[in-house]
């Protein structure tokens, strides 16, 4: 078992690339989930909110680039979105304005395994319309 210099365990999964090439690509440790699992390059990893602010600034930056807009509806971009997805746009969930539940308020989420965009849930509109005041 690999450890960082304090001896905790590390658990980790890497690929960084180059076009196509494959400059590197490791994965060490347990998957913590399953600690008999070794990590893989394929192993899912919960990470919470650590990736919001480098989604919304590479969103951003395809905005800056004339990629595409704050006012873009999502479902121009994400495939499966259910009808009731059609008013979100990609402001709203920079903003977290779109009404989309928690996903700890989602009964019987595996964090490790893809979902479609129909199984989550948005909040009663009314609800919504609270929250926006409070931002």
């Amino acid at each position: 078992m690999t450890r960082d210099g304090t001896g905790h365990l590390l658990r980790d999964a890497a690929l960084l690339q180059r076009g196509t090439e494959d400059l590197l690509a490791v994965a060490r440790g347990t998957t913590g989930t399953y600690p008999d699992t070794d990590c893989t390059l394929g192993t899912r990893f919960q990470i919470a909110s650590v990736c919001k602010q480098f989604t919304a600034a590479a969103l951003l930056l395809l905005v800056d680039r004339g990629v595409l807009s704050v006012d873009d509806a999502v479902h121009r971009w994400l495939d499966g979105c259910p009808a009731s997805w059609n008013s979100i746009t990609v402001h709203h969930l920079l903003t977290h304005t779109a009404g989309l539940v928690h996903w700890r308020h989602i009964p019987d989420l595996d964090l490790t395994t893809p979902i479609a965009a129909a199984y989550l849930p948005r909040r009663p509109s009314a609800q919504r319309a609270r929250r926006a005041l409070l931002l």
